[in-house]
């Protein structure tokens, strides 16, 4: 499994088993956070991340083996309230994560960017009243 699939797995499995992340989002398996697509009818509220760049470091020997990705995190929700509380508790994660996991360490991760998103952005088929995203740097090596 290349670096990036270990990262979008471990980012999942770091998530998707948070308590505060659970109770709003639904547990392990079920739960409605998703890499790229979100499935047709999926209730809300839920999540999407992809990944947005993937910038390539360099120093003077060679390629770099610390990776640094933005991730976008996006949030629908019936409410802005319950759209802003399901951001918030991904930004208290994301926050958080770092050490081992699934193959990748993470060394930190940085909010670089908060705010709306746009209708045009959703996926699933639905038309819900509000959406919220973050972007997060991820440094990471394998």
């Amino acid at each position: 499994m290349s670096a990036d699939a270990n990262l979008r797995t471990a980012i999942f499995a770091h998530l998707s088993a948070r308590d505060n992340l659970t109770a709003l989002l639904g547990v392990g398996a079920a739960c409605r956070l998703y890499p790229d697509m979100i499935p047709t009818g999926t209730p809300l509220p839920y999540s999407r991340f992809v990944r947005v760049t993937n910038p390539r470091t360099y120093h003077m020997l060679g390629r770099s083996e610390v990776y640094h990705p933005t991730w976008q995190f996006d949030v629908w929700a019936a409410t802005r309230a319950e759209a802003v509380a399901v951001l918030d508790a991904l930004a208290d994660e994301l926050e958080a994560f770092s050490g081992p996991h699934s193959g990748v360490t993470v060394d930190r991760c940085f909010i670089t960017r908060e705010g709306d998103v746009t209708q045009s952005e959703q996926d699933g088929g639905q038309d819900p009243a509000y959406s919220v995203g973050i972007d997060v740097e991820m440094w990471y090596h394998p």
